[in-house]
């Protein structure tokens, strides 16, 4: 489905296989894999139309690598291909040229030496429920850090006790060696920010994007005007301080989410399922966000994710949480390549590897 119509129908493994419509091959090229890592994270340009906001022709034009005047002015009918299925599209002939993906070295982003973030022994409970059981970690400076598990695991509540939003019953988080209060009133706002995975929720409705971010703004003590600036960071035109959480799609309002997230210039971000509940195109643009925010801000990452393909493209180092134990950390082409725990093997089996798949251009 695009912008409110069928694309492309067919046989799940045919049209997976073998897209005919430009915008079925460019969604599964921002699939990430899980076996190897990316030269290049990229979405797709531009954004789905409004509704009421259709464009003529084609909606899907726009944005198409493909589009000629006919799809600017022709909408396609649906047409059945000779592999099976139905597209709507005027090009569905014209064979799709795919090209490859490069790989990229993997190799650890150039940390500052000594770790700012440290956690050690840290134990959590939910009423009676003891849930983290003597977590330690660590994050250094410029370092993007992903913590993976299946559901229950205690990412989450890690998270929230690094972030000050759960008190631990024991242990210690420290920035650059000074302990955190456990308790978010009691913290500098500038230590840590938290992103969540529901941006909508996160923002208040109520306020103009403009806003939400000034109130952010302040607590830093950072000034009105670098809204646009902020904006900008984050890949938003500064007219969007005028628009409301619900004149965004979720992609720009997770961007928002991540601008609101970095206005008092924390000295360190995490991301809590940040990017599960985008579709695969915008998640490649949030993601290739987060690395470029890393690399010019130098502001470090904790990434909490069941998305095993997600932290094998942006993380340096990842830790496996199993029943709010760590049972196995090291960086991740380690870790992935070679499991050395039980668990990280069965989690890594239980995660479809994707197909190495390829952008459409002109035959």
């Amino acid at each position: 489905l695009y912008a409110g119509t069928v694309a492309e129908r067919g046989p799940a493994g045919v049209v997976l296989d073998a897209p005919v419509h430009p915008y079925t091959a460019r969604l599964l090229a921002a699939d990430p894999p899980l076996d190897h890592r990316l030269a290049k994270l990229e979405g797709i340009p531009g954004s789905v139309p409004a509704p009421g906001q259709r464009p003529d022709g084609c909606a899907f034009a726009p944005r198409c690598l493909l589009a000629t005047e006919r799809c600017r002015t022709e909408a396609p009918a649906l047409e059945a291909v000779p592999r099976g299925g139905v597209v709507a599209c005027h090009h569905s002939r014209t064979p799709l040229v795919i090209e490859e993906r490069g790989r990229a070295a993997e190799t650890v982003a150039p940390a500052a030496p000594g770790a700012l973030l440290t956690v050690r022994g840290l134990r959590a409970q939910h009423g009676a429920t003891e849930i983290l059981h003597g977590v330690d970690l660590d994050v250094a400076p410029r370092e993007i850090v992903g913590v993976v598990g299946e559901s229950g695991s205690g990412k989450t509540t890690l998270a929230r006790c690094v972030a000050g939003l759960h008190a631990p019953s024991a242990g210690e988080v420290s920035l650059d060696g000074n302990a955190l209060a456990r308790r978010l009133a009691d913290r500098d706002p500038r230590d840590v920010q938290i992103v969540f995975q529901d941006p909508y929720s996160a923002l208040n409705p109520r306020l103009t994007i403009g806003d939400a971010l000034r109130e952010a703004l302040a607590v830093g003590d950072r000034p009105a005007s670098d809204v646009a600036e902020l904006l900008e960071s984050v890949g938003l035109p500064a007219r969007y301080a005028a628009r409301r959480p619900r004149d965004l799609s979720g992609g720009e309002r997770q961007r928002v989410a991540i601008a609101r997230a970095l206005a008092p210039r924390p000295r360190l971000l995490i991301c809590d399922e940040s990017v599960s509940a985008l579709d695969v195109s915008v998640q490649a643009q949030i993601l290739a966000l987060l690395l470029r925010l890393r690399d010019e801000l130098g502001t470090p990452v904790l990434v909490i994710t069941h998305d095993l393909a997600v932290v094998r493209q942006v993380c340096d180092r990842v830790l496996v949480l199993r029943r709010g134990e760590m049972v196995e950390s090291g960086t991740v082409s380690r870790v992935f390549d070679a499991p050395e725990h039980p668990y990280t093997a069965s989690l890594l089996a239980a995660s479809e590897i994707t197909a190495e798949r390829k952008e459409p251009t002109r035959a």
